[in-house]
């Protein structure tokens, strides 16, 4: 017969910022414990909610139960409609807008890599951008966060 603290659901990550592996426990959502071994993590974060179950019961708070995985999980995912596409979409072109000014300057040159293309600044005109892809270069301006060449 297991423990009741084995019945939990347990998660065990890699914290980037700790340098450290996390255990938590799903049914427990604030506990964790950080250690240098996943196994460790599992092993704290276990002995954790174990005492957590123990000073529960002996104050007579309600222990919460493990959570049941049935057979079948049904998820009910509604594409996003084309009001908040179309609002997304404007929203990031006036952000790229916003920021175009203060991203290019005259002057300032990235190297380029192969199929990707490169964006700056023509140092003598105002107001259009050089695009540089696989060695062939082409003047042009940024509507609606799209580059149109210049005839």
């Amino acid at each position: 017969m297991p423990l009741k603290n084995d019945r939990y659901t347990y998660l065990l990550t890699w914290s980037e910022d700790d340098l450290a592996y996390v255990g938590s426990c799903v049914e427990f959502p604030s506990l964790s414990c950080l250690d240098k071994t996943p196994e460790a993590a599992l092993k704290g974060i276990r002995k954790i909610v174990q005492g957590i179950i123990k000073d529960m019961s002996q104050t007579g708070e309600v222990i919460p139960g493990p959570i049941r995985f049935g057979s079948s999980i049904i998820f009910n995912i509604q594409p996003p409609n084309k009001v908040s596409t179309k609002r997304n979409i404007k929203a990031g072109q006036g952000a790229l807008a916003r920021a175009i000014w203060k991203i290019i300057k005259p002057g300032v040159v990235i190297k380029p890599i192969k199929d990707v293309p490169l964006y700056y600044a023509d140092p003598n005109r105002k107001g259009i951008i050089i695009r540089e892809l696989n060695g062939k270069r082409e003047l042009g301006i940024f509507k609606n966060g799209k580059f149109k060449q210049c005839p």
